[in-house]
């Protein structure tokens, strides 16, 4: 399975390192808490991964993850192959 962090860095939430103390591993993916990009986005009907940043590169992250290739169609990354081996 892939584990995503949602949302972090979200006041009052759990912080990274919290997360991955309690579960013992670290995310895949992890997606940024950006409360201003995603309101913004939809108020103009606008897919926020079009915008370039931290939640394009981390939802690009998870389709690799997914889909085992790249976004871009690239073969997955080295990680990506490290990453399932380690399971």
């Amino acid at each position: 399975g892939v584990v995503v962090l949602n949302q972090a860095s979200r006041p009052g939430a759990l912080n990274q390192k919290q997360v991955e103390a309690a579960l013992e591993l670290k995310p895949d993916i992890v997606v940024p808490f950006l409360p201003k990009l995603l309101p913004a986005t939809l108020n103009l009907g606008e897919p926020a991964v079009r915008r370039r940043g931290p939640f394009r590169r981390a939802v690009a992250g998870l389709a690799e993850e997914v889909a085992g290739r790249s976004a871009e169609g690239r073969p997955p990354s080295r990680r990506f192959f490290l990453a399932r081996w380690r399971r």
